[in-house]
């Protein structure tokens, strides 16, 4: 719920797995989050948990709230995968110099047809 309700992006979205063991049996928990963009953190936080307080005690569920969503379930349903590194801006390019008559003659055929 954090992760999601802070997301810098702007998306407030954030996956997790979480492995569990209950009466001896052990599962992975796929869980999704997402609010939408125009909510603050405490608003996202606050209808993300709503939707879990409601979510269905099973092998999945899901909430779909007007301004947030949850989702969770025990087989993979998203992708994960590393962000790639932040693009570097490209070199600012160097000023091109043009000689003063250049500049002039260039002028004198504008003006002077």
């Amino acid at each position: 719920v954090a992760r999601a309700a802070s997301d810098g992006s702007g998306k407030k979205f954030a996956t997790s797995e979480v492995n569990m063991t209950a009466k001896g049996i052990h599962k992975t928990l796929y869980a999704m989050g997402q609010c939408t963009p125009d909510l603050n953190a405490t608003s996202c936080s606050n209808c993300l948990m709503e939707a879990i307080r409601i979510l269905p005690l099973s092998d999945g569920g899901r909430v779909l709230q007007p301004s947030c969503y949850v989702r969770y379930e025990i087989y993979p349903f998203f992708t994960s995968y590393t962000a790639p590194p932040p693009v570097t801006p490209p070199q600012p390019l160097a000023p091109t110099i043009i000689p003063q008559s250049n500049v002039f003659d260039i002028l004198l055929f504008v003006v002077f047809p």
